[in-house]
């Protein structure tokens, strides 16, 4: 019912243990949904969305990315993701289902960091996170940079052949920071 509603939508994303179990919607571009709730309305919550470039929601890509507002003194939407800068939080909830309209899916809990979002925050340098394809030597490129930033080590074991989740929210450690699980 719905998707029948809004057509936009793409899958859920839940953590129990966090008692977050939210749609996942897409648009045409990134910000569409940062203001506005799953029906359309205006929402200084916003919705979670998927990444406009992902194409495959069958098979997925590389890299599955979903974006949500943390607001900075409740934990609705992604707020919740604020457990995962501990290791506690970890042991709680050390798997997240994302689930599409094609496939219910379910993710081991890699690695937590917090980053910059502006070149400026860093020497002019942003780590790509929020890729959708690359290659496998990339990829390998990419899971050394999460283990150089990671707050903890999970013990989940991942190759260059896996497919990832990556949520990202904001953080409030500096200016334009991201919390990334």
């Amino acid at each position: 019912p719905l998707y029948a509603m809004n057509n936009d939508l793409r899958g859920y994303i839940s953590i129990p243990m966090f008692e977050m179990n939210l749609p996942v919607v897409q648009a045409d571009e990134n910000s569409y949904y940062l203001d506005k709730d799953i029906y359309g309305n205006k929402s200084k919550y916003g919705t979670p969305f998927f990444d406009y470039r992902m194409t495959d929601f069958e098979n997925l890509h590389k890299n599955t990315v979903i974006y949500g507002h943390n607001a900075k003194n409740d934990d609705f939407i992604f707020g919740m993701l604020e457990n995962y800068r501990t290791t506690d939080g970890f042991i709680k909830a050390p798997v997240i289902e994302c689930n599409t309209i094609y496939g219910d899916y379910k993710w081991f809990v890699y690695g937590v960091f917090i980053t910059n979002s502006k070149p400026g925050d860093d020497n002019g340098y942003v780590l790509p996170y929020n890729f959708v394809d690359m290659s496998d030597s990339d990829f390998e490129w990419y899971i050394e940079e999460i283990d150089k930033r990671k707050l903890y080590t999970t013990g989940v074991d991942i190759n260059s052949s896996d497919k990832i989740l990556t949520l990202s929210t904001t953080a409030y450690d500096f200016d334009d920071a991201r919390l990334v699980v």
